[in-house]
């Protein structure tokens, strides 16, 4: 007997996910990407996600990626992505200048934990560093309301430079 899909689907989540999306410019202007989505979406809460997508996807989630891939990203080998992901990282650096992170808490690009957990290990380096919710935003949007707070901050610290 085939598991009734509907039982897994948090409707009211992924209703809410889908209008920051849709509020967003992630889907752009095309309005074929639009109706995609839309459909989608509604196929997904019905409990009935398109059989087509269903079926090329492999049991394995793993092995959508390449050779290698999540056995790097375990840390039992290497691979050219993961390599690259490790050396942009910034969770592991010891600033020297004080920094502030700041982030929406409704950001799906950068969920917010990066910031908060990447700010935790970089104290526990003994950086001088601030995770700052600048409420209830997107990616996009949060970076329009953390200006005027990154202003302040740069402000503050030249003031107290004189």
């Amino acid at each position: 007997m085939e598991e009734d899909v509907r039982e897994h689907v948090d409707r009211e989540g992924l209703t809410a996910a889908a209008a920051r999306i849709r509020a967003s410019s992630h889907l752009g202007r095309s309005e074929t990407l639009r109706r995609l989505f839309d459909f989608l979406l509604e196929r997904t809460l019905a409990g009935e996600p398109p059989k087509e997508i269903v079926a090329t996807l492999p049991k394995d989630p793993r092995q959508m990626f390449g050779p290698g891939f999540p056995e790097a990203v375990e840390g039992r080998g290497s691979h050219w992505l993961a390599d690259s992901f490790a050396a942009n990282s910034v969770h592991d650096m010891t600033q020297k200048a004080p920094v502030r992170m700041y982030y929406g808490s409704e950001d799906v690009d950068v969920i917010p934990d990066e910031s908060r957990l990447t700010a935790a290990a970089m104290r526990a380096r003994a950086a001088d560093v601030t995770a700052v919710d600048v409420g209830p935003l997107g990616h996009d949007p949060s970076m329009l309301a953390a200006a005027p707070r990154i202003l302040d901050w740069l402000r503050e610290l030249e003031a107290a430079r004189r």
